[in-house]
């Protein structure tokens, strides 16, 4: 799991560098989008991760599956805050654009 943490905060910070390099070339390269992205990525990790977990579990570690599960339930609880920060980070970017 420290693997995977490692991985999506290293993405995390590379889209972000990104994002400040382009957002000068592309003005539709917003902050909100590229957040956005992150967490559509992040949602597609957390079903990669599952896929893997049940690969696991039906291999017979019932255990390691198990423990998977508990710390991908993290991603699951954090969707509705991470969507309510999003709507809100885009609604100020609108109403300051």
């Amino acid at each position: 799991m420290l693997a995977t943490a490692v991985l999506v905060f290293g993405s995390m910070a590379a889209m972000l560098w990104i994002f400040r390099k382009e957002s000068k070339r592309c003005p539709l390269n917003t902050l909100p989008d590229t957040l956005e992205r992150i967490y559509e990525s992040q949602l597609a990790l957390e079903a990669a991760l599952m896929e893997v977990a049940l690969w696991v579990e039906q291999g017979g570690s019932a255990d390691v599956g198990e423990n998977m599960r508990s710390t991908l339930d993290l991603i699951g609880e954090n969707v509705g805050h991470i969507k309510q920060g999003l709507a809100k980070l885009t609604l100020q970017h609108r109403d300051g654009a």
